[in-house]
């Protein structure tokens, strides 16, 4: 899950390098329900999240990635701390724990350094049924509010399907 996290920030953060680390065997929530952010987001590839968004005028980028091949069960600050490990100049903005989709998630607001490049962050995680998800909005720190609404309808419209007995 590490390897998976970081290969996730680098490239999402840099999209500079591309290299070749193996990685473990993820699966992919088929499930997962949501609402694609509207104009100016394009749909953008990447094979390392299930969908990623971006806005062509700033670059701000919306994305997810979701994980049920885990075997162990880590913190949602772990998680949040793995995703933040390429960055420097780690300022936690806002952390909290939010109920989000029947679940207690974790969202944090985040400044930092990428490369020398400031950079901020909304990184939301949910864990539920034995699956990790984490959806991100990454921009440049002077264009964060330009969609920080539209990350929050994605959030609003982001829906994990329950077990049959939930």
């Amino acid at each position: 899950m590490r390897l998976t996290i970081l290969i996730f920030l680098f490239l999402t953060l840099s999209n500079c390098v591309s290299i070749e680390i193996p990685e473990e065997k993820i699966v992919k929530d088929k499930n997962v329900q949501f609402k694609p952010p509207g104009s100016p987001f394009i749909k953008a590839d990447d094979e390392h999240v299930d969908r990623s968004w971006r806005n062509p005028k700033n670059g701000n980028t919306i994305s997810f990635m979701s994980d049920c091949s885990q075997t162990t069960d880590p913190r949602h600050k772990t998680l949040h701390s793995e995703i933040l490990n390429g960055m420097t100049n780690v300022h936690y903005i806002e952390q909290k724990f939010v109920d989000f989709n029947q679940r207690k998630g974790l969202n944090s607001v985040v400044s930092g350094s990428v490369d020398g490049v400031s950079t901020q962050l909304n990184i939301q995680t949910l864990k539920k049924n034995y699956c990790i998800y984490i959806i991100t909005y990454v921009t440049l720190t002077e264009h964060y509010s330009e969609n920080a609404s539209e990350f929050q309808k994605f959030l609003d419209n982001f829906k994990v399907r329950g077990l049959e007995n939930e």
